[in-house]
């Protein structure tokens, strides 16, 4: 057990704990058992203590932390009896200390849910138990939140449309750490963020491989018997209303020129208008790609909770 270094005999009780200074490290690394003085963290030594380097982040980042932060999750103890619980019939509960009294059926709902997420039964089991005595305990939660920032370099290529390329010519190609994303950074302990940004000087000309840099492939409808990277123009199809005769027969034993293929018999492509080739979507019809290096940047916060039962 830790012991008080007393700086007097005694500890006047108006002073509390204020005139004695506890021994705190111990071996176990615990908490101490006993209230101390401790000096309150500012928010200044919050914001000096992340800062790595002024020339990478600079102190505005942090104006997430405007005031003393509240905190986010509220602890109900788990505080409740019952008269049928080991009591007297003409017993009440008491709200001592204001805590919160919990009923026979929110018991078992918590109870359920909890057996429901921790054994692999389910909460099934949970609901026939019975509930034969409730003990108090104080529930001590700790909260322990982490804010990360990630970087990965993935390639990435649209169709090339011209104008100048910031390639290798321009400059060394940056590394992702040594972009300035001060822009793009939120504020501390978001839940997550993400960004894509490209990186400078890593641009690269490539050709298509689909349409091996014309800009067009064969017509699949008209060309699909052709050698791959050759096509057949002017390929024609039998007009599906005259059946190819070019004339439209009547009841009447005349005949009139058919309007669908002004009496050829034969109808163009529909896809490519007989030219044999179509636009390549792969590259949109230019021929090429520009290639080059994108920086996704993720900034994510994870909570790890953790709780400790006191039992009284």
């Amino acid at each position: 057990m830790e012991q008080p270094l007393l700086k007097g005999e005694s500890c006047d009780k108006e002073d509390d704990w204020r005139s004695c200074d506890h021994v705190s490290k111990t071996a176990s690394g615990r908490v101490p058992l006993y209230p101390t003085e401790t000096e309150e963290v500012s928010l200044e030594e919050i914001r000096s203590a992340s800062i790595f380097s002024e020339s990478v982040y600079p102190l505005f980042i942090h104006h997430a932390l405007v005031s003393s932060p509240e905190a986010d999750h509220t602890i109900n103890q788990l505080i409740s009896s019952q008269p049928s619980y080991n009591r007297d019939k003409q017993s009440h509960p008491s709200n001592e200390f204001g805590r919160q009294i919990l009923d026979e059926v929110e018991i078992r709902h918590l109870l359920i849910d909890h057996v429901g997420h921790h054994f692999f039964l389910g909460g099934y089991p949970a609901k026939k138990w019975k509930i034969i005595s409730i003990e108090d305990c104080n529930v001590y939660v700790g909260t322990l939140e982490t804010f990360i920032e990630e970087r990965e370099a993935i390639k990435a290529r649209e169709p090339y449309f011209g104008g100048k390329i910031d390639g290798k010519e321009e400059g060394v190609e940056l590394g992702l750490w040594e972009l300035d994303l001060r822009s793009e950074f939120p504020p501390l302990f978001m839940p997550h963020k993400e960004t894509r940004t490209k990186i400078p000087h890593s641009e690269l000309l490539e050709r298509c491989s689909d349409c091996e840099g014309r800009g067009e492939i064969a017509c699949p409808m008209c060309c699909d018997q052709q050698q791959p990277g050759y096509h057949k123009p002017n390929q024609m199809s039998q007009c599906f209303a005259c059946h190819g005769r070019g004339l439209i027969a009547h009841q009447d034993g005349s005949d009139s020129i058919c309007k669908k293929c002004s009496g050829i018999g034969k109808l163009p492509c529909a896809t490519c208008g007989s030219r044999g080739l179509v636009k390549c979507q792969a590259c949109d019809g230019q021929g090429s790609f520009l290639m080059f290096s994108t920086a996704v940047t993720q900034w994510c916060t994870y909570m790890i909770f953790l709780c400790d039962l006191r039992y009284y």
